[in-house]
């Protein structure tokens, strides 16, 4: 179906990416108004979704970043310009295991500007409305994926946790979830596939590892007297107690030492004439 002969002339986006980044809301989401009123899609959907994260299977207490990003189909990659615009939800079903950093959100291809962005609201599982332009990059899109958000996540609790993509559903100025406009300056096209956009993560109990301890004297000075300095290697994820005895066997009583737990790896205890005994008490981060 082609434009009524009367429809008004169309700003050439791929042509102008410096004037587009300072057009206020209301003059963009017009313009965005009047390309969809006049060019009705064809197609289903413009653009493909995925996300992925750096690491899929975390022990609490560990981060990973994950990834969103689009990719015009294959179809409509001949008559593509790029991606000009998008608006996406992201949702989290059972975020108990894993937590997500909403303050650390990046739209690292994106234009940001205030005036035609948001970085959404978070309520409960859903984290709606986020959009952006990306009239600044040619071509975006088109021959291949473009990364538009990333948001990182921290391990909690043992279990999966899915995070997935949609359609944003904000009351902003943008009429879809992507807006691809045409090498001809004239034609658009609108629409999400989703069909991929999904990704789960698994928190594991992580596995113990007994530490080597390391043990060192350091003799008194003036101002300080002599202790025995303790080392040992740390893995994420897990806690770490040491414990000192006066004694071994079943009748040994272990005592914590100071300023515990000790996860950094190092713990210095004051020098006492006598037997004295050192372990270290390994579990689960959170246990």
């Amino acid at each position: 179906m082609k434009p009524r002969p009367d429809a008004p002339t169309l700003i050439r986006l791929a042509q102008f990416p410096a004037a587009w980044r300072g057009v206020r809301r209301a003059l963009f989401a017009g313009v965005i108004s009047v390309f969809l009123a006049w060019l009705p899609n064809t197609f289903a959907q413009a653009v493909k979704v995925t996300i992925s994260a750096d690491r899929s299977v975390l022990t609490p207490g560990e981060q990973t970043t994950i990834r969103v990003l689009a990719q015009v189909l294959p179809e409509l990659r001949p008559r593509a310009q790029q991606i000009f615009a998008w608006h996406l939800d992201l949702v989290q079903e059972f975020a108990e295991s894993v937590a997500w950093q909403t303050n650390a959100l990046v739209r690292p291809t994106s234009d940001q500007d205030p005036s035609t962005s948001s970085g959404g609201t978070v309520e409960g599982g859903v984290w709606r409305g986020i959009f952006d332009t990306l009239a600044a990059r040619t071509n975006a899109g088109v021959a291949n994926p473009i990364e538009i958000l990333t948001f990182p996540v921290t391990a909690r609790l043992v279990g999966t946790s899915t995070f997935r993509v949609r359609a944003g559903t904000a009351e902003d100025p943008l009429s879809s979830d992507f807006l691809v406009a045409g090498t001809d300056g004239v034609s658009t096209w609108t629409g999400g596939d989703y069909a991929d956009a999904r990704v789960t993560l698994e928190v594991r109990e992580p596995a113990l590892v007994p530490p080597s301890l390391s043990i060192a004297y350091e003799p008194g000075t003036p101002s300080r007297e002599a202790q025995v300095t303790l080392t040992f290697p740390v893995v994420p994820g897990q806690t770490y107690v040491v414990q000192a005895a006066e004694t071994l066997g079943t009748s040994a009583s272990w005592q914590d030492l100071a300023d515990s737990p000790h996860n950094n790896g190092l713990v210095r205890d004051a020098f006492r004439s006598g037997p004295r005994f050192y372990r270290v008490r390994v579990t689960a981060f959170g246990e």
